[in-house]
Order: C-alpha cells, then structure tokens, then sequence
C-alpha cells in the first residue's frame, strides 16, 4: 500500500486539480497537505496546457507559414498597385499635354 506522500507525488503527477504542499517541522519533519487548486491556478494551468497544445499541434507553423505567404503577397500588390499608378499618371499628363496644345 503506497504511503500517503507516494499518493500526493501521483495525484500531482498525474495532473490532478490538487494542490502539494510539503512543510517540515519538529514534530513531524514532512506533513503533506493536499487541496483543491484556487480558480487563478486552475486557469493558468489550463491556459499552459493550451500554449503547449498548440505549440506541440501542426496548427502553430501552418498558421505562421500562411501569415508569411499573406505578407509577401500583399507587398507584391503594393508594389504593383505603386508601379501601375507611376504609370498611368504619366501616361494621363503626356496625353492632358497633348490635349492642351
């Protein structure tokens, strides 16, 4: 039969809601006390394990690889957009020249 600490090690291991606290004193050198979680580690601890979920899925690098492929193409279509507009507006003064002569 395993010892009350060996339990308290496996619940926490095993990530259970269980918060392990271990306190020496004179009398009794290793007093183990274990409760429930407060609601502020119950959502940091959920917010962890989504972080390392979402680190450790494909869903992170596929994300980051289409971010990249959307900036790249919308730097060409400025580029494009810029050279185009360069354009016309010299091709609209040449013929507003022409017109005016």
């Amino acid at each position: 039969m395993p010892s009350g600490m060996e339990v308290a090690k496996r619940s926490a291991i095993e990530g259970s809601d269980a918060l392990v606290t271990s306190r020496a004193t004179p009398r009794q050198p290793h007093t183990v006390r274990v409760g429930p979680l407060n609601p502020e580690r119950i959502v940091m601890k959920n917010f962890a394990q989504k972080v390392q979920r979402f680190l450790t899925s494909e869903d992170g690098p596929t994300a980051v690889e289409y971010a990249v492929m959307l900036a790249l193409i919308v730097i060409v279509c400025l580029t494009a957009i810029r050279s185009i507009g360069t354009n016309a507006t010299a091709t609209f003064s040449e013929v507003a020249g022409q017109l005016g002569s």
